[in-house]
């Protein structure tokens, strides 16, 4: 059965929203490490504590939230329909030599 959708499209999509997701990963670095000093404040209360570690933990997760579900998507997306969606899209800007 014959795909309705782009998938050539589609795929650029997601090549677009893992390399924003990617650049995000130095200020997600930057705001874990923070994260993780902020555990040595003295006094901290147990309950602030747990917080924190658990924010910590969710940068992790997070990203690997994101990436299972990218994952998915490219898995989702017929590989034979791709291949012929990307042919006409670089048959359209190919210049005829005719």
């Amino acid at each position: 059965m014959a795909v309705r959708w782009n998938t050539y499209k589609v795929s650029q999509a997601v090549d677009l929203i893992e390399e924003h997701i990617l650049n995000c990963n130095a200020p997600l670095d930057l705001a874990k490490e923070e994260t993780i000093k902020a555990l040595e404040i003295p006094n901290l209360p147990g309950y602030m504590e747990s917080r924190l570690r658990g924010l910590a933990d969710e940068f992790g997760y997070t990203r690997s939230r994101l990436q299972t579900k990218i994952d998915y998507i490219r898995t989702d997306i017929p590989k034979d329909e791709l291949a012929k969606d990307k042919a006409i899209v670089e048959q359209g800007t190919t210049s005829s030599l005719i």
